[in-house]
């Protein structure tokens, strides 16, 4: 068995392990849900239906602008500059332990 198979095996297991953390936790869901609505827990159940949501489109030449305004990316650019600006501090004092 080569490094790839081991790799996914590894890959499969660890998904037959989300799934059963996932089915508990819908189990789980599913009870509290009874709870909330004065159902006992056996008798309630939420139906099972597929998810087959697909990301949305992004048309073409959507300005940068928008994506500017998204608030991971902001943080992203302030974490960015925040590092340029310490790297230019060292520099400084580089500079003046040479001096």
């Amino acid at each position: 068995m080569g490094w790839k198979s081991r790799k996914q095996a590894a890959l499969l297991d660890s998904t037959a392990t989300q799934l059963s953390l996932v089915l508990q936790q819908r189990a789980q869901n599913e009870h509290a849900i009874a709870v909330l609505t004065g159902k006992s827990a056996s008798a309630f159940s939420v139906a099972k239906a597929p998810f087959d949501a697909a990301p949305p489109a992004i048309p073409t030449g959507v300005p940068s602008e928008i994506l500017e305004r998204r608030p991971d990316i902001a943080t992203s650019e302030r974490q960015m500059a925040f590092e340029n600006a310490q790297v230019g501090l060292g520099r400084l004092r580089f500079i003046r332990i040479l001096l």
